[in-house]
C-alpha cells in the first residue's frame, strides 16, 4: 500500500507477487496486483487476476469491477457494460455495480443511460452527496447545464461546507450568462477557501465587468495570479482590471506578453489594442485590431473589435 500510494508499481508488484506465492487466495493482494497490472497497461494479466477473483467462494465483486475497467481501457465499453449489467441482474441491491455502470456509460458518452443509472441509485439513497455530484457531472458533459446546476445545488444543500458543488455551480452559471447568480457563490467559495484561484479570478473579473469595487477586484486578481502564474486567463483578468482602472501601461505589459505567447487568441489582441488606445497610441491600436481580425475572433471578439474601431475613427 505504501508503494502504491507513491505510484511505485514495480516495487509494489514484487511484494504482491511474493504475497500471492505464499497465499494464492489472498483477495486483497490479488486485487492490488490486478490494479498494478492495470496501471502498467498489462491488461491481459490484470483481467486474468480479476477473473480469478470472480471465481472465489464467495465471488469477490471487486473482480467484476476490475474486469469492467480493463474492458473499457481496451476500447470495449459495451462489453464492460454488458458484464456489469449481468451482475446487476444477479445482485440488484449491489449499488456499487450501478455506480460503475453509470461511470462507464458517462465516459462512453451514453449520458442519458448513465444519468438514469445514477438516479436509480439515488432512489434508495436520496441524500447521497456523491451520486448528486455524478449526476451533475453527467449533465455537464451532456451540455445540459441548467440540469447540472440543479443537482450541484442539491449537493451543496447536503454538504454546505463542501466547496466543489458551489464552485461548479458558479462556473456553470457563468457559462449560461447568469453572472449575478454566480457572484455570491464565488463569495461563498472564498469564505470556505480564501485561496481558491478559480473563485478569486472569476469573482474579480465579475467585479471589474460591473465596474464595482475595482480595488477589491485588483487584490483578488493579483492573488489569483500568484496562485496560477502561468494561466493566461488569470493574466487576462488582471490586465482587464488595469484597463478598467485606466492603467494602460500595466495592461500593455500583460497583453504584450499574452499576445506573444498566444498569438492566435483574438481576445488578447483586442485587449492590447485597448491598452494602446488608452495611452494614445492609435496606430499601434489599429495594428493590434488587425491582428485580432486575423486570429479567428468569436462573435464577442468581433463586437469589441467593431466598437474599438469606431472609437479609433
Amino acid at each position: 500500500q505504501a508503494f502504491l500510494a507513491q505510484d511505485k508499481f514495480q516495487e509494489s508488484r514484487a511484494v504482491l507477487e511474493e504475497t500471492l506465492k505464499m497465499n494464492p487466495n489472498n483477495r486483497d493482494a490479488a486485487y492490488q496486483l490486478g490494479y498494478v497490472y492495470f496501471k502498467e497497461k498489462r491488461y491481459k494479466e490484470a483481467e486474468g487476476l480479476f477473473s480469478q477473483m470472480t471465481k472465489l467462494t464467495p465471488p469477490d465483486i471487486r473482480g467484476v469491477l476490475g474486469m469492467a475497467e480493463v474492458y473499457e481501457a481496451t476500447n470495449l465499453p459495451d462489453k464492460a457494460l454488458g458484464l456489469l449489467q449481468a451482475e446487476i441482474e444477479k445482485y440488484p441491491k449491489a449499488q456499487i455495480l450501478r455506480l460503475a455502470w453509470g461511470n462507464i456509460a458517462i465516459r462512453s458518452k451514453k449520458f442519458d443511460e448513465g444519468i438514469t443509472a445514477f438516479k436509480k441509485v439515488l432512489e434508495g439513497d436520496p441524500r447521497n452527496f456523491d451520486v448528486h455530484m455524478r449526476i451533475a457531472e453527467g449533465y455537464r458533459q451532456k451540455k445540459a447545464l441548467p440540469e447540472a446546476i440543479d443537482y450541484w445545488k442539491k449537493a451543496a444543500e447536503l454538504m454546505p461546507t463542501h466547496v466543489s458543488p458551489v464552485l461548479f455551480r458558479a462556473m456553470a452559471l457563468d457559462e449560461v450568462n447568469r453572472k449575478t447568480e454566480a457572484a455570491p457563490l464565488y463569495e461563498q467559495v472564498l469564505k470556505l477557501e480564501p485561496d481558491n484561484a478559480i473563485a478569486l479570478n472569476n469573482y474579480s473579473f465579475y467585479l471589474a465587468d460591473q465596474g464595482a469595487n475595482l480595488d477589491l477586484a485588483l487584490t483578488y486578481a493579483q492573488k489569483a495570479k500568484s496562485k496560477q502564474p502561468d494561466d493566461p486567463m488569470v493574466a487576462d483578468t488582471l490586465g482587464y482590471i488595469y484597463l478598467k482602472k485606466n492603467l494602460p501601461q500595466n495592461a500593455t505589459t500583460i497583453f504584450q506578453d499574452l499576445t506573444g505567447k498566444h498569438p492566435k487568441i483574438a481576445l488578447f489582441h483586442v485587449r492590447l489594442a485597448t491598452a494602446y488606445f488608452q495611452s494614445g497610441q492609435k496606430e499601434k491600436a489599429r495594428k493590434s485590431l488587425d491582428d485580432a481580425r486575423r486570429s479567428n475572433p468569436t462573435d464577442s471578439d468581433k463586437e469589441m473589435i467593431s466598437s474599438l474601431a469606431g472609437r479609433l475613427g
